[in-house]
């Protein structure tokens, strides 16, 4: 990880160690004897991400929050108001960025996706007639709950994909050269949007990236180098970005996992553990 080591040593990144989501520090043998409060579902990978992103509570429509959305919320209230949601999400639908009222805008993890067919500049006339279909049938009175938010749903995200690639087309975000990895092309979307925050009208963005194949209960000495090369030189880039933009101070950016691994082999790999670094 030498690009998050050289950061390391300029006194621009910081390591987090052994840290968990238990509710008070718990010895061994207090764990063996449940004498603590434990978290519920201690090494389960799903309960143990929810546990990182949130639920506080939950919102009208009974779905749990997030601390990225309670905090988009309280900003929100603030008079934080833009053209796209302060939360964006580079890696689907996530309990971190659900708020009562702040809702995630899901892009795509390798840039700028928009509604296949519906390009409203263009005068084909096979498009056109599409896109009246289109817009007919989500005009349509619709009795069904269902139908209704997937009118509501489909309207937003047309709208804010023309928004977004009209802001972040021509946008300059260093001339930083992002390695061609998974992570790398994420955090170069990423960059890209905040290079065009004043045009979308953004003093706040939150973006939530998601990177898979920790789960190193096998082949863990031939994968885990790549994983930490490829995370590491990502960050790097990104990083680097923030500095060109003049922005390296304004900007944090960490790492959450659901638990660590076992210090002992398995035998190719290892188990779930407890704490991890971060």
């Amino acid at each position: 990880m030498r690009g998050m080591q050289e950061l390391f040593d300029r006194g621009r990144c910081a390591v987090l160690a052994n840290v968990g989501t238990l509710v008070e520090p718990t010895t061994r043998k207090q764990f063996r004897e449940k004498s603590v409060p434990m978290p519920s579902r201690l090494f389960s990978h799903n309960d143990q991400q929810e546990y990182w992103q949130g639920k506080f509570g939950q919102n009208t429509a009974g779905v749990p929050l997030g601390w990225a959305g309670r905090m988009a919320d309280m900003l929100f209230e603030a008079g934080n108001h833009s053209r796209v949601p302060m939360n964006i999400s580079l890696s689907g639908s996530n309990l971190w960025q659900s708020g009562q009222r702040a809702q995630a805008y899901n892009m795509s993890p390798y840039g700028l996706s928009q509604f296949f067919g519906l390009d409203r500049t263009n005068n084909n006339w096979q498009e056109k007639n599409r896109i009246i279909t289109f817009d007919r049938l989500m005009q349509t009175g619709q009795n069904n709950p269902f139908s209704q938010q997937y009118s509501v749903i489909a309207e937003r995200a047309e709208q804010l994909g023309v928004i977004l690639k009209d802001s972040m087309g021509n946008t300059n975000e260093g001339g930083i050269a992002f390695p061609d990895t998974d992570p790398g092309k994420k955090l170069r979307t990423v960059l890209q949007a905040i290079a065009a925050r004043n045009t979308l009208g953004m003093s706040r963005q939150i973006f939530f990236v998601g990177i898979g194949g920790w789960d190193s209960h096998q082949a863990q000495a031939a994968n885990q180098p790549v994983l930490l090369g490829n995370l590491s030189e990502a960050l790097k880039a990104f990083y680097d970005g923030t500095e060109q933009l003049g922005l390296a101070h304004n900007v944090t950016t960490f790492t959450a996992s659901d638990f660590g691994r076992t210090l002992s082999s398995n035998g190719d790999g290892t188990d779930h553990g407890w704490g991890g670094h971060q």
